[in-house]
C-alpha cells in the first residue's frame, strides 16, 4: 500500500498543537484553479491575479478546516492527532491513540463535511445570501474598503462558497477514501461481514468516480479526482491495497 506520508512535505505551522504540513502534490491544485480563473472575464490583470491567489489560498484553508474538523472531533473522544497533511486534491488527519467506537468514528468522519458546510455558510453570508449574490453583504464600515468590492474578490468568494458545498456533499458519497465511504462501511458492517462491505463500497466508488467525470466542465478538478477514485476503489475491490482504516 502506498504511504501518503512518504510524499515530501513541509511543516507550515501548528493548530491547537497539531502540526500542519503541506505536501508536494498541492502544486497540482493550481491547475484547476487557474483554469477556473481563465474562463472568467476580468477587465484588469490584477483581478486575475487576485482571484487566482484567493482561490488557491481558499483551497488550502478549505482542506485544512475539513481535516481540523476531524482532528478536533477526535479529541472530544480522547483520540489524538499526530498531524494534518494538506495535498493537492486531498487531506488527511493522522489519528492516534485508542480506537474509537463505531458511533464515535461516524461522528469524527462527519465533522469534516460539517466544517465545509460552515465555511459555505460563511462565504454565502458574504455574498448576501443568494438574493443579492453580486454584492458583499458585510458591515457598512468594512464595505468601504475598496479591495472588498474588487471583481476578483467577489468571484473568489462565490467560487469558494461553491467549492465548500461541493466538498461537503462529495465527501459524503459512498466511495473510498471519502468520509462517506468509511461511514457506509461502518453502517453496512452491522448487516454484512467486513469483506463484503468493503467490496460494496469499492464498487460504488468505481461507479461514482466514472460518473463524476461528467462534471469536469463545472469543476475542472474532477478531471483528476474522478480517475483517481476509479483507480483507488478498483485496487481496494481487487485486494491490491487495503481499505482505509476508520
Amino acid at each position: 500500500m502506498h504511504d501518503w506520508t512518504d510524499i515530501p512535505a513541509r511543516r507550515l505551522f501548528s493548530v491547537y498543537g497539531i502540526p500542519v504540513r503541506i505536501d508536494a502534490t498541492f502544486l497540482f491544485a493550481a491547475l484547476p484553479v487557474l483554469l477556473t480563473v481563465v474562463f472568467r472575464h476580468f477587465v484588469r490583470p490584477i483581478d486575475y491575479i487576485t482571484a487566482a491567489g484567493l482561490m488557491l489560498g481558499g483551497v488550502f484553508v478549505s482542506i485544512l478546516m475539513h481535516e481540523l474538523g476531524h482532528a478536533l472531533a477526535a479529541r472530544v473522544f480522547r483520540v489524538g492527532c499526530e498531524e494534518i497533511r494538506v495535498g493537492g486534491f486531498y487531506g488527511f488527519a493522522v489519528l492516534s491513540g485508542r480506537p474509537a467506537q463505531r458511533w464515535q468514528s461516524v461522528t469524527i468522519l462527519l465533522a469534516g463535511p460539517i466544517a465545509n458546510l460552515l465555511l459555505f455558510c460563511f462565504f454565502w453570508l458574504l455574498l448576501g445570501w443568494p438574493q443579492d449574490s453580486g454584492q458583499l453583504a458585510i458591515p457598512a464600515a468594512a464595505r468601504e474598503l475598496p479591495i472588498l468590492d474588487a471583481p476578483g474578490v467577489r468571484v473568489s468568494i462565490r467560487w469558494l462558497a461553491s467549492l465548500n458545498l461541493a466538498l461537503a456533499v462529495f465527501n459524503l458519497l459512498p466511495a473510498f477514501p471519502l468520509d462517506g465511504g468509511r461511514i457506509f462501511r461502518i453502517a453496512a458492517g452491522r448487516f454484512l461481514d467486513d469483506r463484503t462491505s468493503v467490496r460494496l463500497v469499492a464498487t460504488l466508488g468505481i461507479l461514482i468516480g466514472a460518473w463524476s467525470c461528467f462534471g469536469v466542465a463545472q469543476y475542472p478538478a474532477l478531471l483528476f479526482i474522478g480517475p483517481l477514485l476509479v483507480m483507488a476503489n478498483y485496487a481496494i475491490r481487487t485486494g491490491e491495497i487495503p481499505a482505509p482504516v476508520d
